[in-house]
C-alpha cells in the first residue's frame, strides 16, 4: 500500500522542530536539506484498520553510553493526519551514533498501545539508524486498540481458605494481573481497561493451604459499553 507521506524539518538546531498536524507536514520540509533521515509511517486502529487522525508522537534520541543516566533528548514532536499519516524530518549528521537508538512515543484518547498494566504505556517502539536510511523513507507502522472497560468483581461471603486469588486479563499484547489476600471474606471491583470488540481472556486462580482452583473465561466489551464479570467463592 502507498502513503502519501508528509514530513516534518528538524533544522539547524533542536528547537526550531516545533509541533506540526499532518496537514501541514507538506509544506515543512525547507530547512532540512543534504544528509537526512526520514521517518515516517501510519498509526491505525488494530480493530479496524482504520488511519488515526491526531495522535501525537514525540520522537526522542538517546546517545550511545556506558553511563545509564545519560539524558534522552527530545527532538521533537508530530501529529497524525487525517489518514493516520505522520512524517519527521532528522538531521542524520548531528545522530548518527550506531549505539545510540531512537524512540517514538505517543497516545491518544480512547486508544490503548500496550497493556494498561505496563508502566510505559506511551512507549510505542524503538530503534536504529544507520548511514544506509539517509535519504530514504524510514517506515514504521503502529498501531492502536480501540478501548473499552470492564469491572471483576470478587465475592466471598464467608472467610476463605486459600492464601492468594490472582485475576489476569489478557487482550494480545501481554497479560496483567491483580492480586487479592485470603483468609477473610470480601467483596472487591477492580477495573480494567482493555482492547473493544476483540476476545478478552480472563483467567483467575484461588491457591495456598493446599488449594488450587484455575478458572478461564472469555468476554468481550462493545465499544462504548462496559462489563462486569464476577467471581463468587
Amino acid at each position: 500500500m502507498k502513503y502519501l507521506v508528509f514530513f516534518i524539518c528538524l533544522g539547524i538546531t533542536i528547537a526550531s522542530c516545533s509541533k506540526t498536524t499532518g496537514e501541514q507536514l507538506s509544506y515543512a520540509r525547507e530547512g532540512c536539506s543534504g544528509q537526512c533521515y526520514l521517518l515516517t509511517g501510519k498509526v491505525t486502529e488494530q480493530q479496524s484498520g482504520a488511519g488515526i487522525a491526531g495522535v501525537e508522537l514525540k520522537f526522542y534520541f538517546k546517545p550511545a553510553s556506558y553511563n545509564i543516566i545519560t539524558n534522552e533528548q527530545l527532538l521533537g514532536s508530530a501529529i497524525t493526519n487525517s489518514e493516520g499519516v505522520y512524517g519527521f524530518f532528522l538531521n542524520s549528521a548531528k545522530f548518527r551514533s550506531p549505539l545510540g537508538y531512537f524512540r517514538i512515543d505517543g497516545s491518544k484518547d480512547g486508544y490503548i498501545f500496550k497493556n494498561p498494566g505496563d508502566a510505559r504505556n506511551d512507549e510505542l517502539l524503538t530503534f536504529r539508524l544507520d548511514s544506509t536510511m539517509i535519504n530514504i523513507p524510514v517506515v514504521n507502522n503502529m498501531a492502536f486498540y480501540k478501548s473499552a472497560s470492564f469491572t471483576v468483581q470478587v465475592k466471598a461471603t464467608a472467610v476463605t481458605n486459600f492464601m492468594f486469588l490472582t485475576i489476569g486479563y489478557d487482550y494480545g499484547t501481554g497479560g496483567f494481573s491483580s492480586v487479592l489476600t485470603g483468609g477473610k471474606a470480601f467483596n472487591q471491583s477492580f477495573n480494567y481497561k482493555t482492547a473493544a470488540n476483540v476476545p478478552t481472556l480472563i483467567q483467575w486462580n484461588a491457591t495456598g493451604n493446599g488449594i488450587n482452583i484455575s478458572r478461564k473465561d472469555t468476554i468481550v466489551v462493545p465499544s462504548g459499553t462496559g462489563k462486569t464479570y464476577q467471581i463468587e467463592l
